[in-house]
């Protein structure tokens, strides 16, 4: 499967190029007249439009098949098979972490044991924190994100980690002096992932984590309402605990074994 640039800011660049340069054109001094303020303000506007359509044009391939990736533009400008992969990870990194509270799918890459990629791993996987790769931002390319992750499924086999959360976390009422966003979605995350993956130990530990966190998450200037996270971080708690009455119904008239 071959992924394409979406090369979204291509339009705005190329408008900005082109009033920087009627800008320089007409400020440029002619006979005596000109404006330095128009000069400067459409050379600043040339240099914006030219760089994002220099970032915009510049050479980008990532391919998946059956020999591993291919990528150009990405950081890793060469063909890495899946022999020196250990895992690739489609994440959905945290809302409010980098400022966002939408953040897009990403792709991390973490490397085989042994191998060393010749470049820095900035990152930490979310699934075993081991140092990771950022290969792609989702957002960057026109192909959906269930297209990329059935390539991967396909070609990656179980190298290939879909670490999205499966529920959706609530859309909590922001306010003043709330629950900071990032370490929220941080504790809600690792539960989820206990919940869904874990075993009894993991689920336990998670618990303990959700416990402790109830009443003592991080404060931050706009957060989310401290009544409805912890509402919900308790019922979390409680489904972690793996009561009877929340596991799957047994027939409680059924004769009781021997």
């Amino acid at each position: 499967m071959e992924l394409h640039r979406a090369r979204k800011a291509l339009p705005s660049g190329s408008v900005f190029a082109l009033a920087g340069l009627s800008m320089v054109v007409l400020g440029w001094p002619q006979g005596g007249s000109g404006s330095i303020g128009l000069l400067l303000l459409g050379a600043l506007a040339l240099l914006v439009g030219g760089g994002t359509l220099v970032g915009e044009l510049r050479p980008f391939t990532f391919r998946i098949d059956t020999e591993g990736l291919t990528m150009r533009g990405t950081g890793v400008n060469r063909p890495v098979p899946w022999s020196e992969i250990d895992s690739v990870v489609l994440d959905q990194p945290i809302p409010g972490a980098a400022g966002h509270r939408s953040p897009s799918p990403r792709l991390l890459l973490v490397p085989a044991a042994g191998v060393d990629p010749g470049i820095r791993l900035p990152l930490r996987s979310p699934v075993d924190d081991r140092p990771a790769l950022l290969l792609l931002d989702l957002a960057r390319v026109r192909e959906p994100v269930q297209q990329v992750r059935e390539a991967l499924a396909r070609f990656a086999g179980d190298r290939f980690v879909d670490d999205r959360p499966t529920v959706e976390t609530p859309d909590f009422a922001v306010g003043l002096r709330g629950y900071d966003i990032a370490a929220v979605h941080t504790v809600i995350r690792r539960a989820q992932r206990a919940l869904d993956r874990g075993g009894e130990p993991d689920r336990q530990r998670a618990r303990t984590e959700l416990t402790a966190a109830l009443g003592k998450l991080p404060v931050a200037g706009r957060g989310y309402d401290r009544r409805q996270v912890e509402s919900y971080l308790d019922d979390l708690a409680r489904k972690l605990v793996g009561r009877p009455e929340e596991r799957p119904d047994v027939d409680e008239g059924a004769p009781s074994p021997g």
